[in-house]
């Protein structure tokens, strides 16, 4: 049953990554050849997931990492963007389904009072609401998909540099510290409230980097060349 369920929920996740990247990427392929590559990701992603040890320190960790570089590889095969751009991306949209399954659950578990163990054993109400903070997660794809579109497949986003991979290497950093703090409470909830200021500085700047044209602005609003009018002057009276 917990194999059925994690296969189950992997392939949600990548289904919901598909969803989230059609806001901002242009697909490769189209059909059948599109969805048979989407199913070969997901269960590469499952097999290496469910085939991970949970025995050593850093494993979650490494988990993580292995998890990003698997998003990465399968948003390269299935979409065609900027290695720059499709960084911040894939590191912006795993940082907030992260935020968005651990916010709820946090909130769970203020309001009823139960202690993180009792909440896992508690298998009905643990299942429940897995499926409730799924719920949020499509929400929030949602949302995205609502007020954002992709630029068009012969036009790319003229405001991006490099440089701006400064964004999402910022957030891997803060994520890297809110496994790293683990159990320890005031430092993790420190930690995780600075993701969530991370997502949203991040979301708000993939907005604006990609509706933001500087050359439109200066070539419509802002002319560099002004013509200047050439008057005749006044005949005189002899």
């Amino acid at each position: 049953m917990g194999y059925v369920l994690s296969i189950f929920l992997n392939a949600l996740q990548t289904w919901l990554y598909t969803k989230l990247w059609d806001s901002f990427f242009i697909r490769r392929f189209s059909g059948r050849k599109f969805w048979s590559y989407w199913l070969l990701w997901t269960a590469i992603t499952t097999v290496i997931i469910n085939v991970l040890p949970y025995d050593y320190d850093y494993i979650n960790i490494l988990r993580f990492l292995i998890e990003i570089a698997l998003d990465y590889a399968m948003s390269l095969t299935l979409y065609r963007s900027r290695w720059d751009r499709r960084l911040f991306v894939v590191i912006t949209g795993y940082s907030c389904f992260f935020s968005i399954a651990a916010l709820t659950e946090r909130a769970l578990l203020f309001y009823s009072g139960m202690t993180q163990a009792e909440y896992v054993y508690n298998k009905p109400l643990y299942t429940a609401f897995l499926f409730l903070r799924w719920l949020c997660i499509v929400a929030f794809v949602m949302l995205i998909r609502r007020f954002h579109t992709p630029p068009p497949e012969s036009g790319k986003p003229r405001a991006w540099i490099p440089a701006l991979t400064l964004f999402p290497l910022c957030t891997l950093f803060v994520l890297y510290q809110v496994y790293d703090a683990g159990s320890a409470a005031g430092e993790n909830n420190a930690w995780m409230f600075c993701l969530l200021v991370m997502c949203a500085v991040d979301m708000v700047a993939l907005f604006l980097l990609d509706h933001w044209n500087p050359l439109r602005r200066c070539g419509k609003r802002w002319p560099l060349h002004t013509s200047v009018r050439k008057f005749r002057q006044p005949m005189l009276r002899r």
